[in-house]
Formats: structure tokens, C-alpha cells, sequence
């Protein structure tokens, strides 16, 4: 399992890494970047990862945008209780 602080430093790992990585797991508001903006980069650098984004802030548009975008699945946080 590969960790980062933010989008800068994952997508350098994800770029580093490329074939070993099989699913992305990133918040939506990060340090540097908004999660749903970066499937894209995400996508590129690791075709066939699936992306999964988690918030605690979710909204409806984000969600619609996220799966429009290549995500796998949107969750809130509250989902896991």
C-alpha cells in the first residue's frame, strides 16, 4: 500500500508505480487539488485502476461529476456507519 499527503506527491507515486497499482483511494478536498478534478491525472497515469473518492463533503453534482469523469464509486464518509 502506497500512501500520500497530496495530489502532487500521489500522482508522483502513481506515475512511479503505474502497473502496480489496481485502485486509487483519494479524498476529494486535498491540500493541493480536488479528487473529482483529478480522475483525469489519475486515469492517465494508471489506465486500468479503478478510482474510488471519498468525502465527508459530498454533493450531488460531485458525485454525477465523478462517475461521469471514470471513478468507480463516490462515497461520503457518513456511508460507513
Amino acid at each position: 500500500m502506497l500512501q500520500a499527503p497530496d495530489a502532487t506527491r500521489g500522482l508522483e507515486l502513481l506515475a512511479q508505480h503505474t502497473d502496480d497499482i489496481l485502485v486509487v483511494i483519494s479524498d476529494v478536498k486535498l491540500p493541493d487539488g480536488h479528487g473529482v478534478d483529478l480522475i483525469p491525472c489519475f486515469k492517465a497515469k494508471a489506465p486500468e485502476a479503478e478510482i474510488v473518492l471519498l468525502t465527508a463533503f459530498g454533493t450531488i453534482p460531485d458525485g454525477v461529476q465523478a462517475m461521469k469523469a471514470g471513478a468507480f464509486d463516490y462515497l461520503t464518509k457518513g456511508d460507513f456507519e
